[in-house]
């Protein structure tokens, strides 16, 4: 049985990649704020909280990688789980550089 792949697992991806890096840039603007302009933002901290856990929620609630399971319809799930941490560390890494070279410039 070839099972295709449908949107979801692409759109679950994404959803981790762009929350993973929602996730990151937070807590390098945080850093800014807290410890280099050493001020608070009520906004700035509430929507720090949101992304973080969004992200989260991507990485850990079961909403990007399908529980394995017994069936046949669970087969791909051990690529899309591998796929999935390779984007979302991707992302990470990725919002890590950019986050450093923009400190780098401050």
């Amino acid at each position: 049985v070839v099972l295709e792949r449908d949107d979801s697992d692409e759109n679950r991806l994404a959803l981790l990649a762009t929350t993973t890096a929602m996730g990151t840039f937070s807590v390098y603007l945080l850093s800014l704020i807290y410890g280099i302009l050493h001020t608070s933002c009520l906004y700035c901290l509430a929507s720090a909280i949101l992304s973080i856990s969004l992200a989260s929620c991507a990485w850990l609630g079961g909403r990007c990688f399908p529980l394995l399971g017994d069936d046949d319809d669970h087969q791909h799930d051990g690529g899309l789980k591998k796929r999935g941490v390779q984007v979302g560390m991707a992302s990470f890494a990725a919002t890590t550089v950019t986050a450093l070279l923009l400190l780098m410039q401050t």
